[in-house]
């Protein structure tokens, strides 16, 4: 999806039912919009805070 994002429209239809709930979101905008979303989004998921948080989540879940 990272770099074929264009095949990957939601179409009017999807942002109608789902506009009102999830208004401009990554998970409801097309083309630039979500591609810039994206970006922005990808950075937090490589965050060393992230990768801190879920280490102690699955080790504590490990732990059960």
């Amino acid at each position: 999806m990272k770099t074929n994002f264009d095949n990957y429209q939601k179409g009017h239809f999807i942002k109608h039912i789902s506009g009102e709930t999830r208004g401009e979101g990554i998970f409801n905008v097309d083309g630039k919009h979500w591609k810039l979303q994206q970006d922005i989004a990808s950075h937090e998921f490589i965050s060393k805070s992230l990768q801190n948080f879920m280490h102690a989540i699955i080790q504590a879940k490990l732990n059960d």
